[in-house]
Formats: structure tokens, C-alpha cells, sequence
């Protein structure tokens, strides 16, 4: 939504804030004991984790996304790499943000994840 964000608008941030403040807010005077945040976390880990599988969302990613030369750059460290990397040695490539792509692994604890590389190097030129 970025600029169009109805809740980017100082009156509406104001209003809410003063709606959910102190008393008003769900979670007032309740303590969440450590327990209870290991027990959230391992629920919404590996698979039962909604973005399990799937590559990150356009616009994730160092707070900027925007495209250069009709390609999709998540970040600014991905569009730097690109330009003095890739671009400057020219190198070919091809974005790794597809299915195919995609690798499964388990992380240090076990649970499973997915990674997806920001680029394929399909040949140097």
C-alpha cells in the first residue's frame, strides 16, 4: 500500500493510538512469561509457518523495493550487488526468486525452512 496506507495519516495513527492506550489495550497488565514466547515461536515455525515455502513478498527486505533495468530488487544491498557485481563484470543472471529455485533445508534446531537465492549466474559474458 506504501504512500496510499490509510494509517500513514498522522489524525488516523493519533486516533487508534488514543483508542489502544493503557487500559484500553488487549494486552494491558498482562505479562507474557518466556514460556508462552517459546511456545508462540515453536508454533509458527518450519511448516506451520504460513510463509513456509513461499519466496519472500515483493517489497520485503531492508524497508525498499523498486525495479532497475526490469528487474525486481527486494533491497538495496541486492540492487548494490547487482550493479557492482554482476553489472559492472557482466556477468548474466537471471533471478532466483522462482519455485524452481527453490532449496529445503532443516536450520541448527531442526526445523524446516526454505531458501531462495537472489540470483542464478547463468553464464559470463
Amino acid at each position: 500500500m506504501g504512500e496510499n496506507n490509510p494509517m500513514k495519516r498522522a489524525e488516523l495513527k493519533a486516533y487508534f493510538s488514543k483508542l489502544f492506550t493503557g487500559p484500553r489495550n488487549p494486552m494491558y497488565g498482562k505479562i507474557v512469561i518466556a514460556e508462552t514466547r517459546r511456545k508462540l515461536s515453536a508454533h509458527s515455525k518450519g511448516k506451520n509457518n504460513p510463509m513456509y515455502g513461499k519466496p519472500s513478498p515483493q517489497g520485503a527486505g531492508n524497508g525498499w523495493a523498486s525495479w532497475y533495468k526490469g528487474k525486481h530488487f527486494r533491497s538495496l544491498r541486492e540492487l548494490q550487488y547487482y550493479i557492482t557485481e554482476i553489472e559492472a563484470n557482466n556477468i548474466s543472471c537471471e533471478s532466483g526468486q522462482r519455485k524452481k529455485f527453490r532449496s529445503r533445508y532443516k536450520n541448527y534446531d531442526g526445523t524446516d525452512r526454505t531458501y531462495c537465492p537472489d540470483f542464478l549466474l547463468t553464464k559470463n559474458i
